[in-house]
Order: structure tokens, then C-alpha cells, then sequence
């Protein structure tokens, strides 16, 4: 297997309250980035888009704080 890795990011205060009032939403939380090398030696970056929760019926607003989140891992992979 080529490198590989799972970073997670997560935050109590946030996701608890968004699990417990949207128990599936523990399918995509706490967000994780996967990095991983290709063959080529590329590195790829990916993750769901934090948009993703709001199958599980939160609005906007319950899942701005980890949009924010979602804006930093962006600024670091750029």
C-alpha cells in the first residue's frame, strides 16, 4: 500500500449535539481528510464536502461552525 493517511478533526462542543439531535449523521463525523501518494508520486487530498450533513436534515446555520473547519483544511492544502 502506498502512503496513506486518515487525519481527523473533530470537536465535542460541535458534534455532539449535532449527533445526538441527527444520530446518522456519526456516518461523516468527525470530519476526516484522507492524503494518500499515488504510483506517479502525486499526492491527492480528499474529503466530503461539509454540505454532505445536511442529508441527515440540519439547516445551514447547525453546520456553519464545521464549514469553518472545512475552510481551514482547504487553506493548508493549497
Amino acid at each position: 500500500m502506498l502512503p496513506t493517511t486518515v487525519i481527523i478533526f473533530g470537536n465535542p462542543k460541535g458534534g455532539t449535539s449535532l449527533m445526538q439531535a441527527y444520530p446518522d449523521m456519526a456516518l461523516d463525523l468527525p470530519f476526516r481528510v484522507l492524503i494518500r501518494e499515488e504510483s506517479d508520486g502525486r499526492v491527492v487530498v480528499g474529503y466530503y464536502p461539509v454540505e454532505i450533513l445536511q442529508t441527515y436534515g440540519p439547516d445551514t446555520a447547525a453546520i456553519q461552525p464545521l464549514k469553518n473547519l472545512e475552510k481551514l483544511v482547504q487553506k493548508a492544502i493549497q
